[in-house]
C-alpha cells in the first residue's frame, strides 16, 4: 500500500463503485483479496499505461484469469483502473496471455514489485479491445 498516492482513486468499470484514498482502497483490497488462495500476475502495457494481467486461483483449483488493473501515476500509483471479472478476464486474452497462469512462474524480482515481467502493448478500453 505503501506505493499509493494518499488520494488515488480506484475504479471498477463497468460498475460505477469508486474507492478513494489509500485507506478506502485498502480496506477494499483487504476484504476481497483474501476470497482467493493465490495470485500469479503479468507486467503489461495496455493502452501505453503499466498494468497487471492476473491470474487468481480458489479451492487448489488451476490459476484463471481474473482480472486487469491498469496503473497511472508518477513515482506513487495515483490511479487505478480495475477491470473486474468477467470483463477483465476477458481481457486478457487480447495479451496473448495464457488461458491459465499455471505456466507463469514467478521471478525473483516480481516478489519485490507483485508482478511478474512480460510486456506486450495493446490496447484496451470500455467494450472494446484493440489487439
Amino acid at each position: 500500500m505503501g506505493l499509493l498516492h494518499k488520494d488515488i482513486v480506484l475504479t471498477m468499470p463497468p460498475w460505477r463503485r469508486t474507492f478513494t484514498g489509500r485507506d478506502e482502497v485498502e480496506r477494499f483490497m483487504t476484504g476481497a483479496w483474501p476470497r482467493y488462495e493465490g495470485f500469479r500476475a503479468v507486467a503489461v502495457v495496455a493502452n501505453g499505461q503499466p498494468a497487471a494481467a492476473v491470474y487468481a486461483r480458489r479451492d487448489d483449483g488451476p490459476y484463471l484469469p481474473h482480472s486487469l488493473h491498469v496503473l497511472a501515476g508518477s513515482g506513487e500509483i495515483a490511479e487505478v483502473v480495475l477491470y473486474a471479472p468477467p470483463l477483465g478476464a476477458s481481457l486478457i486474452a487480447a495479451f496473448g496471455l495464457p488461458s491459465t497462469g499455471s505456466r507463469i512462474t514467478p521471478r525473483h524480482d516480481a516478489a519485490q514489485t507483485g508482478l511478474m515481467s512480460r510486456s506486450t502493448p495493446t490496447s484496451v478500453g470500455p467494450g472494446s479491445v484493440n489487439g
